[in-house]
This record gives C-alpha cells, sequence and structure tokens, in this order.
C-alpha cells in the first residue's frame, strides 16, 4: 500500500517503496524501543525485590502455571446454558499465561482472549481480556485469598444508562483441576454469569 504515501509527485517505483517501507517500519521500531526501555526498568525493580516480596512473586508465577491445560467449560447466564473449551498456556519468561476460550454463549458462537500475570509493586493479578462481542478490551485487578482457596477480580464498567460501576467476579478453586467463576450484576448481588471449568488436560511441564 505504498502509494497511500504518495505526495501527488510520481517517483520511481524504487524509491516510493523503499519511502513506504520506512514509515512502515518506523512505528514498529519506535514500539519496539519503547518495550525494550520499559523491560529493562521492569527488570531493575525485580532484582531490588526484597526477599519477602520475592518469594511472593515467585508463588504468584507458581499459581499462573497451575492454570495451564485445556479445560471444559459449562456457561450459564439466566436461563441459557452453553458450553465452550478454555486453553491456558504458558506465556512470556513463565510471568503469564494466556488463555483461549472458545464455545457459544447465548445461542451465538463466542470467542475469548486473556493475558493474566501479577503485578509485584502493586501484589495484586492483572488481567486483559477481549471476546467477540465486546467493543473495547477489560482490565481486571485481582486478589487472591490463598486460605479460602479463590481470587476476586473487579473491572471498571458502565451500565445500560452509562452509569459507572465496579463489577465483581469471584472465582473459586474447589480443587486442583476444577473452578467456578461467578460473575456478579452492578448491586453486586444478583449473579449475572457463572462458568464452571474442569481440567481434562495438562501439559506435561505443569504436571
Amino acid at each position: 500500500m505504498y502509494h497511500m504515501f504518495s505526495d501527488g509527485a510520481r517517483p520511481t517505483v524504487v524509491l516510493r517503496k523503499r519511502s513506504s517501507l520506512g514509515a512502515a517500519m518506523w512505528p514498529g521500531v519506535a514500539l519496539a524501543a519503547a518495550c525494550l526501555l520499559a523491560l529493562a526498568v521492569t527488570a531493575t525493580s525485580w532484582a531490588t525485590e526484597d526477599g519477602a516480596q520475592a518469594e511472593r512473586t515467585r508463588t504468584a508465577h507458581q499459581f499462573l502455571r497451575g492454570l495451564t491445560g485445556t479445560w471444559t467449560a459449562r456457561v450459564s447466564l439466566g436461563s441459557e446454558v452453553s458450553g465452550g473449551t478454555w486453553t491456558t498456556r504458558s506465556g512470556p519468561g513463565g510471568r503469564w499465561v494466556v488463555s483461549d476460550f472458545s464455545g457459544e454463549l447465548l445461542g451465538k458462537p463466542y470467542e475469548g482472549h486473556e493475558v493474566l500475570g501479577y503485578d509485584s509493586a502493586s501484589d495484586t493479578f492483572i488481567a486483559i481480556w477481549v471476546d467477540s462481542f465486546a467493543r473495547q478490551p477489560w482490565t481486571l485487578s485481582g486478589r487472591l485469598d490463598e486460605a479460602k482457596g479463590r481470587m476476586t477480580w473487579t473491572r471498571s464498567a458502565r451500565n445500560r444508562e452509562g452509569r459507572a460501576y465496579t463489577a465483581t467476579t469471584l472465582v473459586e478453586y474447589v480443587g486442583e483441576d476444577h473452578m467456578i467463576a461467578t460473575s456478579y450484576e452492578e448491586d453486586g448481588e444478583s449473579i449475572g454469569m457463572v462458568m464452571e471449568l474442569r481440567r481434562r488436560e495438562t501439559p506435561p511441564s505443569s504436571q
């Protein structure tokens, strides 16, 4: 699409290709440079973690790796019940996990994608979720209660009238291969959607 960068003149094909290539590459180079800078800052923060925080970080990453595998999903939304497959794999450096959902919701094909990690600075789990129904990504913050075996996720949301509220999802880890995620309505008490996951396959490296 190099012609889109033409200024109306008619340079040679070779020059136009070089010009467009440079223009196309520059945003990627700038993004790569910004990522490398962020990586350097992050690596420094990891190196300066004290013993207690370093141990919490290791525990969090171990928890994340424990989520990998292929899960069978049962989704309940009101009176509608559907199913699908949830697949989680280890992400960059073992510090993240990446999940994909494929199935149905409300009688229609539904796909979702999630990146989940741990933020040692705030001692919280963080997640980004996108799906085939949503118009924008969801950013969630999670607190793990190891004693009770559950994670409480919150995110900023808006109701149909445009009023802002905090949406809550509670994930209960019933066992190593069984978890239940319950999303609540705006009042924080009424149940919106329930997803039950049962693991049917675990990657060899996670066993």
